[in-house]
């Protein structure tokens, strides 16, 4: 049993060139690990509604992973401190999305 939590914080423009394979790439190595993900909204844009609905999608089809997320712009920290709040353990690896896992966590 892991007792940590992994939280990465994402936006739209990551989602398919960086997020999803890192979730896929975690996954792989540890199916069992909660993870928290924190959805960013564009600075002085509308939430792409088709963006949520993928993401949504994509990340329901991942066992023990959780999001939130915020339609307008939120601060880095915010969104981490929002993750280390909703995880379910005390410790937690802060991730960004722009980076390539290849060996086991």
């Amino acid at each position: 049993m892991t007792n940590y939590s992994i939280g990465v914080t994402t936006y739209k423009y990551r989602f398919e060139k960086w997020f999803k394979p890192l979730l896929n790439q975690i996954k792989e190595f540890r199916p069992d690990i909660e993870i928290m993900v924190a959805v960013n909204g564009e600075n002085n844009e509308e939430f792409d509604q088709q963006f949520r609905n993928n993401i949504l999608e994509f990340i329901s089809q991942k066992e023990n992973t959780y999001v939130n997320m915020y339609p307008t712009f939120r601060g880095l920290c915010k969104m981490w401190n929002n993750l280390m709040i909703n995880a379910s353990n005390h410790k937690m690896l802060l991730l960004n999305d722009d980076i390539t896992i290849r060996s086991p966590l």
